[in-house]
C-alpha cells in the first residue's frame, strides 16, 4: 500500500500552513492558550452538573446555575479555541504531535459546537430543557476526552513547553532568571535512613 496520498495531502497542508500569518500568542513567556483552557475546561462541567442536579431535584435555582456556568464556559472556550489554532498553525507538518493536535482541535470544536447547541432554547427565564442537560453532558465529556490529549501534547510530547519558552527568551529578551531554573530536572537526593 503506497503512502503517496498521505503524502501529497501532508505537502499541500505545509503550503497552506507557511502562507498564514505567524502568530504567537505569549504572555509573558506564557502561551495564552495554556492559561486559558482552565475555565472552560472546569465551567463546561460544572454547569452539566448544576444542570443535572437541578433537573432531577426539581430545583429551578441549580439549573440557572448550570445554564449560567455553562454559557461563561462556552464563552471562554471561543478565544481559547482561537489560541489553541495559533500553536497548532506553528506546528511542522512532520512533527509527530500533529495528529494529537488535530484530534484534540477538532474535539474541541465539537464540545464547543454542541456546548453552544445545549444553550439553544434556554435563559436565565427559562434555564432547564432535557436537551440541554443531555447535550450538556455531551459537551462534557467530549471536553474531557480532548483535555487528555491536550495534557499529552504538553506533559508526553512537551508541546509548547521548554522549545517555544527557549525561543521566547531569544525573540522578546525575557530575562532568563523568570524560565531558566523551571528546565532544570530536580532531583531531591532519597534518603534511605542513613
Amino acid at each position: 500500500m503506497s503512502t503517496e496520498p498521505s503524502t501529497s495531502w501532508i505537502r499541500r497542508w505545509e503550503r497552506i500552513r507557511r502562507r498564514l500569518p505567524a502568530i504567537n500568542p505569549v504572555i509573558m513567556g506564557h502561551p495564552l492558550h495554556a492559561l486559558t483552557t482552565d475555565l472552560p475546561a472546569a465551567l463546561i462541567p460544572i454547569g452539566f452538573a448544576f444542570s443535572f442536579w437541578g433537573r432531577m431535584a426539581g430545583q429551578p435555582d441549580l439549573e440557572k446555575a448550570g445554564y449560567l456556568n455553562s454559557a461563561a464556559g462556552v464563552a471562554l472556550a471561543i478565544p481559547t479555541a482561537l489560541f489553541g489554532l495559533a500553536d497548532y498553525l506553528q506546528m511542522e507538518v512532520d512533527d509527530p504531535a500533529q495528529s494529537t493536535g488535530f484530534t484534540h482541535g477538532l474535539l474541541n470544536l465539537t464540545a464547543l459546537g454542541v456546548g453552544i447547541a445545549s444553550l439553544g432554547g434556554r435563559s436565565l427565564k427559562k434555564p432547564g430543557s432535557r436537551r440541554g442537560v443531555w447535550l450538556g453532558g455531551i459537551s462534557t465529556l467530549t471536553l474531557l476526552a480532548s483535555a487528555y490529549l491536550g495534557g499529552d501534547l504538553v506533559y508526553h510530547r512537551g508541546w509548547r513547553v521548554k522549545p517555544i519558552e527557549r525561543e521566547e527568551i531569544e525573540q522578546h529578551r525575557v530575562p532568563e532568571t523568570v524560565h531558566d531554573e523551571d528546565f532544570v530536572l530536580r532531583r531531591v537526593p532519597v534518603n534511605l535512613g542513613h
